[in-house]
This record gives structure tokens, sequence and C-alpha cells, in this order.
């Protein structure tokens, strides 16, 4: 049925979904920024969610159908909305918000990848979105959480220990309904690397005012560019060396002036501009000999 949704007519009078939590809008900025299909489909989710569907949308040739709208589209856009490192957790949370809304069957045949997925539920990213928070009550069960994994000791000189921790993706509560209830905490926790400096009588401080820490986006438009250039790649070539050059000689693509490419003209500072970008790559070498350029084997570069 799917595959035929796109040479059914429009039906204006089609009920809309209310299943789930309203889809936030998007600010012009970030529209803008959106790839033709992100752009589409954020104008047929909020139609469907409205149920109002704009001319120029009705007017577009819709492509195969594989978002979900209830789940999928209102997450990815919780995400482009709220896209500093401290929502992690919190987007974990509200994606399973979203899947408690459908069929038992689906929640199934989808909550093992959820768990799987679940990185930013790690006990450390957790703890720092709670003494980050704005609520003093979260605010309070992070610091408390973090007072539970040091011990007692002099609080003016006790630290976290430094040291690297296992990376470990934790066992997530699918009925969690606050972060407390995200993770099952009876497993070893880990402070964020950002408090380990930090005193016990400076983490207590928290309780009053949020901890400030770097504003580092946890999603950008680029990650979604380089997650399509790696699965194109993946789709061409095997092993990851492989990937590796296929990728740089796209880039290479990409950076090359077009009459540079087609011009069998090679100086010196175009093979500087070679060497400091691809010193390395066979993949690199062999693409611009179909240009017609005559490029230094990478043999040969070292030299």
């Amino acid at each position: 049925m799917l595959d035929d949704a796109i040479d059914l007519e429009i039906n204006p009078n089609f009920i809309r979904i209310t299943v789930g939590p309203p889809l936030i809008e998007l600010k012009q900025s970030l529209i803008n920024d959106l790839s033709t299909d992100q752009y589409y489909g954020y104008m047929i989710v909020n139609a469907i969610r409205s149920g109002v569907v704009p001319d120029r949308l009705a007017n577009l040739q819709i492509g195969p159908v594989t978002q979900n709208v209830e789940v999928y589209k209102p997450n990815w856009v919780n995400i482009k909305v709220k896209h500093s490192w401290i929502d992690d957790p919190r987007h974990v949370l509200f994606q399973l918000e979203l899947l408690r809304n459908q069929d038992k069957e689906v929640m199934q045949i989808v909550m093992h990848v959820v768990r799987r997925s679940a990185w930013y539920a790690h006990s450390e990213a957790i703890i720092q979105t709670l003494i980050c928070s704005d609520k003093e009550e979260e605010r309070k069960v992070g610091i408390e959480k973090i007072l539970e994994t040091r011990g007692n000791a002099d609080e003016n000189v006790q630290m976290r220990d430094m040291s690297l921790s296992q990376r470990v993706t934790p066992k997530i509560n699918p009925d969690a309904s606050s972060l407390l209830e995200l993770i099952y905490w009876d497993f070893e926790m880990y402070e964020s690397p950002l408090n380990c400096s930090l005193t016990t009588a400076q983490v207590k401080q928290f309780l009053h005012t949020p901890m400030i820490v770097p504003d580092w986006p946890l999603h950008i438009q680029s990650i979604e560019r380089c997650v399509k250039m790696v699965t194109e790649a993946s789709e061409h070539v095997y092993s990851q060396e492989r990937r590796d050059e296929y990728i740089r000689s796209q880039i290479i693509k990409k950076l090359i002036p077009f009459k540079k490419r087609v011009n069998k003209v090679y100086d010196d500072s175009y093979k500087t501009f070679y060497m400091q970008l691809h010193s390395h790559s066979l993949c690199a070498y062999q693409f611009l000999r179909k240009c017609g350029l005559t490029p230094p084997h990478p043999k040969t570069l070292n030299k």
C-alpha cells in the first residue's frame, strides 16, 4: 500500500493525527539549512498533524514513504531545535515517550534498536544534564548521584578519579517518565569529565545555580552530510581503507575547480595542495589521472 501512495489523490478532508506531543516549529534559519528531502518531510508531517495541506505541498511529487510520522520526525525535529549536548538524555526520554504511543508489536520490533543505540543515556550524561538543569530538584538529584560515586572524604579537596571509565551502553527503562528513571542505577556510575576536576564542595554549589558548560552541539547539518557520504561509500566499496579512499576522492572532486579537472594543467602549487590533503591516497591518484592530469604517484610524494 505504501508503494502505491504516490499514485493516490490527496484527500483534503483526511483525519489528522493527534497522537503524542505536538511537533516543534522550526525557525526559518533552520528550515533554510535543510535539504530538499528534509524540508519535504517536515512539511508533510506538519500537514498530517495539522490537517491542512498547503497548495505548495500538494503540488510536490512525493517520494517513497519511509518516515515514521509519529516517532521519527517529531524526534528529529526536536533534536534540530534542541541541539545542545546537555539535552542528549532528554531526547532519549522523549523517544521512549513517543514509542509508548505505538502498538505493542511495533514496540517489540524497534525496542532492541533503541536500547542498543542509547549511548546518550550513559550515567555521566544524565548526571551532567541534571546538574545543568534549571530545576533545583533535578540539580539536587544530580549532586546526590555525584556524592554517591565519590564516597566520604574531605569535601574541600576530594575530586573524582580522572582515569578512563568504561563506556558501556546502559540498559534503559522503556517505561521511564523522568531522567532518574531512564536507567538502572545499581550499575557503576560515572561523572562527566567536566566535573572530575571540581571538589565536592564546588559540586554542592550547583544546588543554587546550574552548572555552566560549553555550548557544544550534539547534532548539526554537516553530520548528516557526513553520514550520507559514508553510506554512499559503503554501497560502492568494502573495508574501512577503501571507504576512506572513496570519500577522499569525492572530496577532491568537490574541491578542485572544474576547469582544473578538465584542463591538463598541473603546477607546483597544485602539487602542494595534493600532497597536503591526499599524500597516501591511491584512489585520489587514479581519479586525477582520469581527469587528464598527471599527478605524482603516492609512493613518490615523500621523496
